[in-house]
């Protein structure tokens, strides 16, 4: 699992901070998902790798963490969940370009799975998700890939798809998350733009105003009035997420 949030858990008083930006999000979201491993599918400790930017001093030492885990096992089922920022050719895991950041990118990933033999499912929680769905289509019938966002110049994401994956897997059945588009402000007035936003999503990424994060003015309404195709891709292997 690679996210670039600080975990902000008080253990005394057994609650989180009250601000949901989107670094804290990520943390709750890392959260969910280990907790469905270790309860519904039985995971210890030692099947679940966190790789949190913050604690690699850069790039290449995260790269190579990344490859390790891959190469430790390459015939195993591994399901990877991506919690960064996106764009069109990298993920970027910092609060500002300025504060050392770090960056993976896509065709960095492509030449890992390239010895990977197993089977993956993959979450890639960010905007701009399936731009990284062409370098992951050469493992054909041997991955399912999910995206909270689209891969054109404006595909931003608001929310996250991991929960709305869960409730159907808690359930036995496949996960479909759909989307619509809707109205985004921008200079020019309200324009459409491509926000994904899910049928029945789990909640905003960054309702908040803390830190330097802020959302732009944006009406709820569906724009164009229709369903769009769900984000998900590759072969049906839902079953390897299915309660033991």
């Amino acid at each position: 699992m690679l996210d670039e949030s600080e975990l902000l858990y008080n253990k005394a008083t057994r609650r989180y901070k009250k601000c949901f930006c989107l670094k804290n999000s990520f943390g709750l979201e890392a959260r969910k998902l280990i907790k469905y491993l270790k309860q519904y599918l039985l995971f210890q400790d030692k099947n679940i790798s966190i790789l949190r930017a913050s604690d690699f001093v850069d790039s290449e030492t995260l790269r190579y963490k990344l490859f390790s885990v891959f190469s430790s096992h390459r015939n195993d089922n591994v399901i990877l969940c991506v919690l960064a920022h996106g764009n069109c050719i990298h993920w970027y895991f910092g609060k500002t370009k300025s504060d050392n950041g770090k960056y993976l990118y896509y065709s960095d990933l492509e030449d890992i799975l390239r010895y990977f033999k197993g089977k993956l499912i993959m979450v890639n929680e960010g905007c701009k998700s399936f731009s990284f769905a062409p370098h992951i289509k050469k493992m054909k019938g041997r991955y399912l890939f999910f995206g909270g966002s689209r891969s054109g110049s404006l595909a931003d994401s608001h929310v996250f798809i991991l929960g709305g994956l869960l409730d159907s897997w808690k359930k036995r059945k496949p996960a479909f998350p759909e989307v619509y588009c809707e109205l985004h402000y921008n200079h020019d007035g309200w324009k459409p733009r491509i926000i994904d936003y899910l049928v029945n999503f789990q909640g905003l990424a960054c309702p908040c105003f803390c830190e330097s994060e802020y959302r732009k003015p944006t009406k709820v309404i569906v724009y164009p009035p229709k369903k769009r195709p769900p984000l998900r891709l590759g072969s049906d292997l839902d079953y390897l997420m299915y309660p033991k």
